[in-house]
């Protein structure tokens, strides 16, 4: 899968509603344990850069992320 369509798969995702997302993958998780090593979390991080790759660094922005950890047992 190429980057376009890994982001266009991400964005539906991402848009979709939770209940719906549950109810179609109840069937595919059914009976699937696992425990996780990192609870899920959503934060922001700090984009840095530097101009034309090598001048000073400056702050560009912030950028959501996401984070889960799961381990099948």
């Amino acid at each position: 899968m190429g980057q376009p369509q890994r982001a266009d798969w991400l964005g539906i995702l991402f848009r979709s509603d939770a209940g719906d997302l549950d109810a179609l993958t109840a069937g595919i998780v059914a009976g699937v344990s696992f425990e996780w090593l990192r609870q899920p979390h959503v934060g922001l991080t700090m984009v840095r850069g530097r101009a034309g790759g090598t001048g000073q660094v400056f702050s560009l922005g912030e950028s959501g992320d996401g984070v889960a950890v799961a381990k099948r047992s």
